[in-house]
């Protein structure tokens, strides 16, 4: 999804995603907005988000993060705020 098809406003750890190309909006968490904001502006596959993820957080890119990264992208497709992701980090996201 191009970057600058996603309006951000953000209150706390709380952030607002405006899409201009559906004319929805979504309230994701701060980890998951920086997920989303970086994939707007570099696309990734699974494992490249786990392993920047695991980076920015500090911590090992164990299963738990890597379920939580996959659960996060799915959702993200199937609200059309990424374009296209496969499950096992093969593909773009």
């Amino acid at each position: 999804m191009p970057e600058a098809a996603l309006k951000w406003r953000s209150w706390n750890d709380e952030f607002v995603v405006y899409n201009d190309l559906t004319g929805d909006t979504h309230r994701l968490d701060a980890v998951a907005a920086r997920v989303l904001q970086e994939l707007s502006r570099h696309p990734a596959t699974l494992d490249e988000v786990v392993s920047r993820l695991s980076a920015d957080l500090g911590v090992e890119p164990d299963d738990e993060l890597r379920t939580w990264a996959a659960t996060a992208l799915n959702l993200f497709r199937r609200l059309d705020l990424v374009e296209s992701f496969v499950a096992r980090g093969n593909g773009p996201s």
